[in-house]
């Protein structure tokens, strides 16, 4: 009886997950109108900023990239006007805030955006390139609907929330805690460094890859419908792994280490080497 219940819950479980993806990775029309896109470059003089301790980012529906540079600006290319990113400061926190933003689906497609054609793939899309100086402690990103990635990103801390979206992060310089949130989309990570305290890496309905981790204190990861495959680098951990349904393979030295690592799996294969 066990055995005929944990087939079925298997079973349920697969056709949520193939339902959720679907929606979430094809196009999504009202009807066939699409929205305009417009093209432009903001900047933020130095002076403006050089004293701003945080950087927030509320943004979506097209594809970003950050990038390390010696000035702040923002360039945008075939962006869909009607949510528009604009780059403020107030002194002590620079933010780049789209117009009109939503992660509600119920409030996104209402009587008011009959017309609209959104394509959740955001294949065409378009794109923000932002240059981020190495002057921030804080980095705050809320980011969805659209392909996501970081070249290189150095602060104190760093909180990272993208959903519906592909994820692919390159080298992140975090000094004391990084927390990382992914939802409908596989999530890369190239590199943690910086002498990392803190690592937390919450992700569900996708595949996650994280490469060469350093953490000097703890780390927790909990991955929910995909496979997941982590490799920790120039540390000792030791590494506590429950994987509910899918294979867990591990190898290295992961135990008795004093950096404390906890990994939760619940839907697919889990790989990590330390």
């Amino acid at each position: 009886m066990k055995t005929f219940y944990k087939v079925n819950a298997i079973i349920a479980a697969a056709g949520l997950v193939i339902m959720i993806i679907g929606f979430a990775t094809c196009s999504y029309s009202v009807n066939t109108i699409s929205l305009d896109t417009v093209s432009y470059d903001e900047t933020i003089e130095k002076d403006k900023w050089e004293n701003a301790d945080t950087l927030k980012i509320d943004a979506g529906f097209a594809d970003m990239t950050i990038e390390r540079g010696d000035e702040l600006k923002l360039v945008a290319k075939d962006v869909p006007e009607k949510f528009k990113a604009h780059l403020n400061s107030n002194g002590s926190i620079v933010e780049l805030k789209s117009d009109n933003m939503t992660t509600d689906l119920r409030k996104l497609i209402n009587k008011d955006n009959i017309g609209v054609n959104i394509n959740f793939g955001v294949d065409g899309a378009g794109s923000y390139i932002l240059y981020v100086p190495d002057d921030f402690e804080n980095v705050k990103i809320d980011f969805a609907f659209g392909n996501f990635n970081i070249e290189n990103l150095k602060a104190d801390n760093a909180e990272i929330a993208v959903s519906f979206s592909d994820v692919e992060l390159g080298t992140l310089e975090i000094k004391n805690n990084l927390s990382i949130e992914t939802s409908f989309g596989d999530t890369d990570i190239t590199t943690v460094s910086g002498d990392c305290d803190k690592f937390s890496l919450t992700s569900s309905f996708g595949d996650c890859d994280i490469e060469n981790v350093f953490i000097t204190e703890s780390a927790s990861i909990t991955n929910s419908f995909g496979d997941l495959s982590v490799q920790f680098v120039k540390n000792e951990y030791d590494i506590s792994s429950n994987t509910a349904f899918g294979n867990t393979s591990m190898s290295g030295n992961n135990s008795d280490g004093k950096v404390k690592v906890d990994i939760t799996n619940s839907f697919g294969n889990t790989d990590i080497n330390a």
